[in-house]
C-alpha cells in the first residue's frame, strides 16, 4: 500500500471517530420540563446536551411550528427572542441551556421542541419534544347527590358526582367502601369544550353517574356503606402528582331478608318500594270530599242514586276521609260537605238475601234519602275471601286447559329486582328451554290501581306475544301469595347496560335501534295501547342484536284514534310536557320518549340531565326537573349530523300537535319517510332481515355476562309464605290470571 492510500485511510478513520464522538455528544440531548404547570405561574424548560461549546452551532426552541428563541454562536447578538403565545419569555434567565416562561395562560399549552445542532467536525442536528398542559385546579371538593333514604339489599343506588370547575375538567372516580366502581356501572360526561389549538376554552365541571345494585358485599361491619367520589386533575406539584379532591358520604344498607315470614326487614321503610316509573294517583275534590277511583264488589251501592256500582274498571269513587261511596258519574252531584269522620256504609238485605250497601251517615241521609240502619258488623269493603288453607302452591286447574305451576320450572338465577317484583332465569323442565320469570307478591298489589296495572301488563304481554320487537308471554300462573309471569328470556342485556360501557353510540347504531323501537311502538298504537315507559332500561337486546321492549306495567289500553287519557305517570326524565301540563294526551307521549332516548344514545347524556349539576339543592328536585322539561330550550350537540339534529327536534317538539309522528291520519309514515331513516328498508327490518350493527358476545343460552353480578350472585329462593298475610288477600281480584300462550303450547307438544 503506497503512502497516499495510507493517508486517505487515516483521514477516514479520523472522520469516523469524530463522527462517532459527535453522535455520542448530541445523542445525549434531553428536554427537561414539567408536563403540567399552573395558570399565571412560571415554568422552566431545560435543554440538556453534551455538545462542547467549541462545537455547538445553534440551539433553537419552538412551540409547535412557531419559534420562541434561538442561540447562534458567532452572531451578534447571539440570542434572538420571539413572542410566546400564552406566556412571556423571561429574557434575563433564558440562554443556550434553558428558557423561562412566565405569566402562563392556557394558550401556552402545547408541544415544545428543543433543536441542537453542531458543525465541527461534521454537521449534525438532534431534537427532543414534550407536551405542556396549563391547568387551573378545583376550588372546592366535588358534590355528591343521591336519594337519601334507607336502602336495602337489592335496591339500586343511583348517585351523581359533580366536580368543581377546573381546566382541564376533572376525572371522576367512584369508590364504595374503598373499592373502585367498575366502569360499566358509571356514566361520565363533561361540559368542557376544546379549543382548536388543543386547550379547553373555560373552566368546566365533570359529572359521573353511577347505578349500582346494592348487595351484601356493600355492607360494612356496622351495616353502612361509604361512597366516595374522587375528582382528579393532573398537577405539577410534587413530581407530577395529581390534584385530588375527595368527598365521602355514608348510606345505611339493611339486609333484605326478614328474620321470619311477615316481619319487616331491619330498618325497612315501606315507602321506598315503588321506584323508577310511577303513577301519581288522581284525587277528585268536591265539597270537601277527596274522592279516589275504586273497584268495588257487587254489594257496593251509590249513596246518591242508590244504584249498584258496577261495570268494567273502577266505576266507583270513595272519599278517602269519610269513606262515602258514589258512582263516578254522581260524584259531582254530592251537595253534602265532607265531615272528615268515618261514614259507616249501610247494608240492607233484599228478598234474595243479597246485602245492599247505601253508605252514608244518618245526618247526611236526612238530606238525601232514608235508609234503614245497617248491621254494625258489616262494611261495604268486606268481600268474601276463599279459605287459604284450601289452596296450595300448585296452580289450580281451570277446565281441561293445560296450566303451569311452580313445580314445572327449575329456578336458576336472579337476574333483576324491582319495587314490586323479582325476575329469575328459569328452565322449563319438560323442554329444557330457558325463560325469564317475573314474580310479584300479591300483598304488594292489593290496591285497586296496582291490581289494574298487573292486569294491564298481562293483557299487553298477550298482545305482544310473537311480535319481533316485543317481549312475549309464555304463561301466567299464581299461588295464594304470588303472581308469576313466564316471559321470553332476552340474553343481550338492556341498552342502559351497553350505554354505560360505550357512553354514546355511533349514529348508525342509534338509527337501527330507534327504527326497531318505532316499529314496536307503532304496533302497540295500532292495538290501542300507549306504552308510557320507554327508557334505556326497558329496551333489551336479543342474542342477535335486535331490540325488544319489555315492562308493560305503565301501558294504557283501549285508546282509539282521537281518544286521550290523563293519568300522570312515567319515569321523570322521559315524561312529556303535555303530561306535566296536566293536559289529556294520546300516543304523542311515546314519540317524545323516543326522542329523549335517541338523544341519550347519540349524545351520551339526557337532554334534561340536571341531577348533581348544581350545589343549589332546589335545582336537584323532581319539580325542578319538570320545570326544565317544560321551559328549557333543548340544545342539540354540534357534533351530530344535520339529519340527526332534525329528527331530534321533531321528536322533542314540546307541542304535541307539531311533534314528529303525531300528525294523523298517517302519522307513522312521517317517521319512516324522515331523512334520518332514509337508509332503512322498513319491510326488511320488520322481518328481521337487516343485520344488527352490534351482536352481544354470548357463550350459550344461560350466559349472564350482560346482567349485573349484584343480582346473579344472589341466592335463588322465595321467602316462606305468611298465613296471616295470605288471609288478608282478596283472591277473587286475581281470578282469570292464568294463561298459556297457545302457540308456545303447541310447539312444546311437538318436543
Amino acid at each position: 500500500m503506497d503512502s497516499k492510500m495510507v493517508g486517505v485511510t487515516l483521514k477516514m478513520v479520523v472522520l469516523f471517530l469524530a463522527f462517532k464522538e459527535t453522535l455520542a455528544n448530541i445523542d445525549r440531548l434531553e428536554l427537561i420540563m414539567p408536563r403540567y404547570a399552573l395558570k399565571d405561574g412560571n415554568v422552566t424548560l431545560k435543554c440538556e446536551h453534551s455538545v462542547p461549546p467549541e462545537q455547538l452551532h445553534k440551539v433553537e426552541w419552538k412551540k409547535g411550528k412557531q419559534k420562541l428563541f434561538y442561540y447562534i454562536k458567532g452572531r451578534n447578538p447571539p440570542y434572538k427572542y420571539f413572542d410566546s403565545p400564552g406566556a412571556k419569555l423571561d429574557q434575563s434567565h433564558s440562554n443556550a441551556k434553558q428558557i423561562v416562561l412566565t405569566e402562563l395562560d392556557f394558550a401556552a399549552s402545547g408541544s415544545y421542541t428543543c433543536i441542537v445542532s453542531m458543525e465541527t467536525p461534521i454537521f449534525a442536528k438532534e431534537t427532543d419534544s414534550q407536551e405542556l398542559t396549563i391547568i387551573e385546579p378545583q376550588e372546592h371538593d366535588p358534590v355528591i347527590s343521591f336519594e337519601e333514604k334507607n336502602y336495602v339489599i337489592g335496591d339500586t343506588l343511583e348517585a351523581n358526582c359533580t366536580s368543581a370547575p377546573a381546566r382541564p375538567p376533572a376525572h371522576i372516580t367512584w369508590l364504595i367502601n374503598g373499592e373502585k366502581v367498575e366502569g360499566r356501572l358509571t356514566r361520565p360526561f363533561s361540559n368542557g369544550r376544546v379549543h382548536g389549538h388543543g386547550y379547553f376554552e373555560r373552566k368546566s365541571t365533570s359529572t359521573t353517574q353511577i347505578s349500582v345494585a346494592l348487595s351484601k358485599l356493600h355492607q360494612g361491619i356496622d351495616g353502612t356503606a361509604t361512597i366516595t367520589c374522587m375528582s382528579t386533575i393532573p398537577g405539577y406539584v410534587g413530581h407530577n402528582e395529581n390534584y385530588a379532591d375527595i368527598r365521602n358520604r355514608t348510606i345505611t344498607v339493611f339486609p333484605n331478608v326478614p328474620s321470619q315470614p311477615g316481619m319487616p326487614c331491619q330498618g325497612e321503610d315501606r315507602s321506598i318500594y315503588r321506584r323508577g316509573a310511577r303513577r301519581w294517583r288522581k284525587l277528585y275534590r268536591v265539597n270537601g270530599h277527596i274522592f279516589q277511583a275504586k273497584r268495588f264488589n257487587r254489594r257496593a251501592f251509590c249513596a246518591f242514586c242508590h244504584d249498584r256500582i258496577w261495570g268494567l274498571g273502577r266505576q266507583g269513587f270513595k272519599c278517602i276521609q269519610c269513606k262515602l261511596l258514589v258512582h263516578k258519574k254522581c260524584h259531582k252531584l254530592v251537595q253534602i260537605p265532607c265531615t272528615n269522620e268515618h261514614v259507616e256504609p249501610i247494608i240492607k238485605d233484599d228478598h234474595n238475601g243479597e246485602a245492599q250497601a247505601h253508605g252514608i251517615r244518618e245526618e247526611i241521609l236526612s238530606e238525601m234519602r232514608d235508609y234503614p240502619e245497617p248491621p254494625p258488623d258489616v262494611t261495604s269493603d268486606s268481600v268474601p275471601v276463599e279459605d287459604p288453607t284450601k289452596q296450595t302452591d300448585d296452580i289450580l286447574e281451570i277446565g281441561s286447559q293445560r296450566q303451569y305451576s311452580l313445580n314445572d320450572f327449575e329456578l336458576i338465577r336472579v337476574i333483576g329486582r324491582g319495587s314490586y317484583a323479582k325476575v329469575l332465569m328459569v328452565e322449563l323442565k319438560k323442554t329444557g328451554r330457558i325463560y325469564a320469570m317475573k314474580v310479584i307478591k300479591k300483598a304488594l298489589v292489593t290496591d285497586d290501581e296496582d291490581i289494574d296495572w298487573v292486569q294491564t301488563e298481562k293483557h299487553v304481554f298477550e298482545t305482544a306475544s310473537n311480535h319481533p320487537f316485543l317481549v312475549g308471554l309464555h304463561s301466567c300462573f299464581q299461588t295464594p301469595s304470588r303472581l308469576f309471569f313466564v316471559i321470553e328470556f332476552v340474553r343481550g342485556g338492556d341498552l342502559m347496560f351497553h350505554m354505560q360501557r360505550q357512553r354514546r353510540l355511533p349514529e348508525e347504531h342509534a338509527r337501527f335501534y330507534a327504527a326497531e323501537i318505532s316499529l314496536a311502538l307503532n304496533f302497540l298504537h295500532c292495538k290501542g295501547i300507549i306504552y308510557r315507559d320507554l327508557k334505556l332500561d326497558n329496551v333489551l337486546l336479543d342474542h342477535e342484536g335486535h331490540i325488544k321492549l319489555t315492562d308493560y306495567g305503565m301501558c294504557k289500553e283501549g285508546i282509539r284514534p282521537g281518544d286521550t287519557t290523563s293519568t300522570f305517570c312515567g319515569t321523570p326524565n322521559y315524561i312529556a310536557p303535555e303530561i306535566l301540563r296536566g293536559e289529556d294526551y294520546g300516543f304523542s307521549v311515546d314519540w317524545w320518549a323516543l326522542g329523549v332516548l335517541l338523544y341519550e344514545m347519540l349524545a351520551g347524556r339526557s337532554p334534561f340531565d340536571i341531577a348533581g349539576a348544581s350545589e343549589n339543592p332546589d335545582q336537584n328536585t323532581e319539580d325542578y326537573l319538570f320545570q326544565v322539561i317544560l321551559e328549557k330550550t333543548i340544545r342539540i350537540p354540534r357534533s351530530l349530523s344535520v339529519k340527526a339534529a332534525n329528527v331530534l327536534k321533531g321528536f322533542l317538539n314540546k307541542n304535541p300537535a307539531d311533534r314528529l309522528g303525531c300528525h294523523s291520519p298517517d302519522s307513522f309514515s312521517e317517521i319512516t319517510s324522515h331523512q334520518f331513516f332514509k337508509s332503512i328498508d322498513w319491510e326488511m327490518l320488520e322481518q328481521k332481515q337487516v343485520a344488527p350493527p352490534y351482536k352481544p358476545r354470548l357463550e350459550g343460552d344461560r350466559d349472564l355476562a350482560n346482567f349485573p353480578p349484584e343480582f346473579t350472585d344472589e341466592p335463588v329462593h322465595l321467602t316462606p309464605d305468611d298465613p296471616r298475610v295470605i288471609e288478608k288477600i282478596d283472591q277473587s281480584e286475581f281470578e282469570g290470571f292464568e294463561y298459556v300462550n297457545p302457540l308456545l303450547m303447541s310447539l312444546e307438544d311437538c318436543v
